[in-house]
């Protein structure tokens, strides 16, 4: 959960303000890809192998806490 609320912030930060050109926000990307910490990383690719095996578990099928919304 907490590495779903770094990305609204990231997303945030980097969008927070209009860019006047593709510089602008290619620098807003970089500086906040710059921001993000071993720690964060470390838990991003647990919870991607968490999911993984939840996946493998249900033999490809629908995770059980993924709601669609269509």
């Amino acid at each position: 959960m907490a590495v779903n609320v770094r990305e609204g912030v990231n997303k945030y930060l980097t969008f927070k303000y209009p860019h006047k050109n593709i510089y602008s926000l290619k620098n807003a990307i970089r500086q906040e890809i710059a921001n993000v910490t071993q720690d964060t990383v470390r838990r991003v690719m647990a919870s991607v192998l968490g999911r993984w095996q939840q996946c493998l578990d249900c033999h490809g099928g629908h995770l059980q806490d993924v709601v669609l919304k269509t």
